[in-house]
């Protein structure tokens, strides 16, 4: 398996050799158990129904776990559901939001049976590779790393209610966006700054770009109520901002190999859960490294071989699990979020 970065494809791609490819299309072909090949690529992860979900970007599937025991419920790859390079998902209440980076257009799932809803492509709504979902009450919406605009539909029936793409949004390259209280903020990747927008009617609040604030290469991003942390994946570091403001809290450079990379971030009450992989996705680069979030001190490095971490690309935590979606090593790993300690890898 090899993996490239393609900046000038606005987004970055994890690519399998074409023959691996060929013969996983081959094996589903022929009927291959849903047991047999539960993941490929996956990429994406949310919690939603007492359920994980997982995106597939190299299978074109979905994959939806049991959160409590890690035991399969479904895997969904129905050919009206239009999966191609499913890269991000985002949950409500009643249903699942997928973005498919490969033929711009969004697929909506039913979130209690994985059925079908809706697989929404009109011209209008301005999909360009989509990267990135967020819900925010009656909202859905979706990052365009492609033409750096940022689509809100209506979470109910699917419709267009804006797309944005002022120039002076600052979006360039956006490749996460998270919905917090009344704010969406927005990651911009090659801009090397994070947007700030009102969720209810798009306009902008601010873009932050201080160049103090250690933004290089903001590749996710993650809100609470009282902060935004931020991984910067080109000077190994995780900015905090405070939500209210936009002001530079603190900067966490990486010391002693504690950050490299970054790709993924998340946040339990006290904790912040942060995946680590250089370019290239060697197994033995990839780890998770656990901060305060009170003062950014450093808890722990996690990086036991039995973890299996391989090219960790997203990280999600519920009340008493840490998950980790090994986009190279086509498993996900369940971890302790008391103490790291590694409860499972499903594979």
């Amino acid at each position: 398996m090899k993996f490239a970065f393609q900046d000038s494809n606005v987004v970055r791609r994890r690519v399998i050799a074409i023959t691996v490819v060929s013969v996983l299309s081959l094996l589903v072909g022929v009927g291959v158990s849903a047991s047999t090949t539960k993941f490929s690529g996956p990429y994406a992860m949310a919690i939603g129904n007492g359920n994980l979900w997982v995106t597939n970007d190299h299978g074109n599937w979905v994959t939806e776990l049991n959160a409590t025991d890690g035991s399969l419920v479904r895997v969904i790859r129905a050919k009206s559901d239009d999966f191609a390079t499913p890269d991000a998902l985002a949950i409500s209440e009643s249903d699942v939001w997928i973005a498919n980076g490969a033929n711009n257009t969004v697929t909506e799932l039913n979130a209690t049976n994985g059925s079908l809803v809706r697989v929404i492509r009109a011209k209008s709504d301005d999909f360009a590779t989509p990267d990135a979902v967020a819900i925010s009450d009656s909202d859905v919406w979706i990052a365009n790393g492609a033409n750096n605009t940022v689509t809100e539909l209506n979470a109910t029936n699917g419709s267009l209610v804006r797309v944005i793409r002022a120039i002076s949004d600052g979006l360039s390259t956006p490749t996460t966006l998270v919905a917090s209280d009344s704010r969406l903020w927005v990651a911009n990747f090659s801009g090397n700054t994070i947007t700030e927008l009102n969720a209810t009617n798009g306009s902008l609040v601010r873009v932050i770009r201080s160049y103090a604030d250690g933004l290089r290469r903001p590749w996710c991003l993650v809100a609470s109520r009282s902060t935004i942390w931020v991984a910067n994946e080109a000077n190994n570091s995780i900015t905090e901002l405070n939500a209210t403001s936009g002001a530079l809290v603190r900067v966490i450079r990486a010391q002693s190999n504690d950050l490299r990379a970054p790709t993924a971030i998340a946040l339990s009450p006290s904790l912040v859960w942060i995946a680590n992989s250089t370019p290239g996705g060697n197994p033995d680069s990839s780890f998770i490294t656990e901060v305060n979030a009170t003062n950014g001190s450093l808890v722990r490095v996690i990086d036991t071989k039995s973890d299996e971490f391989n090219y960790p690309d997203r990280v999600v935590v519920s009340r008493r699990h840490v998950w980790i979606a090994n986009n190279g090593g086509n498993t996900i790993t369940e971890l302790n979020v008391t103490n790291g300690s590694l409860i499972r890898v499903i594979r």
